[in-house]
C-alpha cells in the first residue's frame, strides 16, 4: 500500500471517532481487552458497544467491517449482541459473513473456555 494511503492516528478512539465525518470502505475495530474481570463485563460490553456504533457510523454503504473482542469474559453469543446493539443504535444495516477466531495453532482447553479470548466478525454494510 503507498504511504499516502494509510492515515496513522494516535489518539483516544472515541473522541477520533465522534469527530471524525469520512466512510471508508473498510473499518477494523480491534481494542484491547475492555474486561479482565467479571464485574467489570458490563461496564466493558457497553464500552464494545460503543465503540463498535462509532466505528460502523464511519463505514461506508457496501463496506467491509472487521470487529473483535480478545476478552475472555466475553462469550461468542455476547458479543454477537453487542454487535447487533451497536449497528441498530448506528443505523447501519449488517450482514455478517463469518465468525472469526485465533489459528488452529491456538487450542482451547475444554476446562478453561476463557481460552477462547479472541473472538470476531467480517461483516458487511450493504449498498442501499
Amino acid at each position: 500500500m503507498a504511504a499516502d494511503r494509510a492515515e496513522w492516528v494516535k489518539a483516544n478512539v472515541f473522541e477520533d471517532l465522534r469527530e471524525r465525518q469520512e466512510r471508508y470502505g473498510l473499518v477494523v475495530c480491534d481494542p484491547p481487552p475492555l474486561v479482565r474481570k467479571r464485574d467489570d463485563l458490563n461496564a466493558a460490553a457497553r464500552a464494545y458497544k460503543d465503540l463498535n456504533r462509532l466505528a460502523l457510523q464511519r463505514l461506508a454503504p457496501g463496506g467491509l467491517f472487521l470487529t473483535f473482542t480478545c476478552s475472555g469474559e466475553v462469550d461468542a453469543k455476547l458479543f454477537r449482541q453487542i454487535l447487533f446493539a451497536a449497528a441498530v443504535e448506528a443505523g447501519v444495516r449488517l450482514s455478517l459473513l463469518a465468525p472469526l477466531g485465533a489459528a488452529p495453532d491456538h487450542p482451547v482447553a475444554v476446562t478453561h473456555p476463557q481460552g477462547e479470548y479472541l473472538k470476531g466478525w467480517l461483516a458487511v454494510a450493504p449498498g442501499t
